[in-house]
């Protein structure tokens, strides 16, 4: 596949809003941008993560670094800023190591970007072909600026690929609704284990869905892209419309 036919199938996937669809093309992006084995080693890890031998179905898991590494590459070709080929290979390892190997109960996130970046440490030692080590820095770094609660706000990060990062981070909702729903599902699950784990109440499903509401309503976008497409996608009335579903979805396993 070559690189206009990959941007063409990206921006048709977007407007159609299809994960299923635009995932597809990860491994020619990352061929494209010479650094395929990094794809193939995050490919091949099993992101299943067990309760008492049952695998259940999480947030942070593939398709969430999928969804997180499309939207980064939309970006990429959406913004007046030419960025180095060297740039979009930093963001694309990052967008899709992020959250790698994520601990899914931990109280803190460091303990999630500390887990994600000794995982890609193991990962970047065994691949033949590997990056520079520039790269490979400001890889770790763009990382480590996913860290939430932000330890680093955006204001006083000048570096346009984490604002990209952090804002490709919060758009699972622009997703389809059957598969924003397995996400957000995914994110309810999540909460309570680590609520349990850390001896929290739970949630009800009802009080996540508000819960969830209000973070993305306060949500402020870092890079003029996400601004931008908030406003083609009418990100309120988005962030409106699914909390009907979710909602809905509450009262019916009552």
């Amino acid at each position: 596949m070559k690189k206009h036919e990959i941007e063409a199938a990206i921006s048709e996937g977007v407007k159609n809003m299809n994960l299923s669809h635009r995932k597809e093309l990860l491994p020619f992006i990352f061929e494209d941008l010479g650094i395929q084995e990094y794809y193939d080693a995050f490919d091949a890890h099993d992101d299943r993560f067990y309760v008492l031998g049952t695998p259940v179905e999480t947030y942070h898991n593939k398709s969430h670094m999928q969804s997180v590494a499309l939207n980064c590459y939309e970006a990429l070709h959406s913004t007046l800023t030419e960025f180095e080929k060297d740039d979009k290979r930093a963001l694309m390892i990052a967008a899709i190591y992020h959250d790698f190997k994520h601990l899914h109960v931990a109280e803190h996130d460091y303990l999630n970007i500390s887990m994600a970046l000794k995982s890609l440490d193991e990962v970047h030692n065994n691949v033949k072909h590997k990056v520079e080590p520039k790269i490979y820095a400001k890889i770790c770094k763009l990382i480590q600026h996913t860290e939430y609660p932000y330890v680093v706000v955006s204001t006083n990060i000048r570096d346009p690929l984490s604002h990209i990062l952090r804002d490709s981070d919060l758009m699972m909702i622009y997703e389809k609704d059957e598969e924003a729903i397995k996400m957000y599902r995914g994110l309810f699950v999540e909460l309570n284990l680590k609520h349990r784990h850390n001896e929290l109440p739970e949630l009800t499903f009802d009080e996540f869905v508000s819960r969830n509401t209000k973070f993305l309503q306060k949500v402020e976008w870092n890079s003029r892209w996400a601004r931008n497409k908030a406003f083609m996608l009418n990100f309120p009335k988005r962030v409106k419309d699914m909390h009907t579903v979710l909602s809905n979805l509450a009262i019916a396993e009552v």
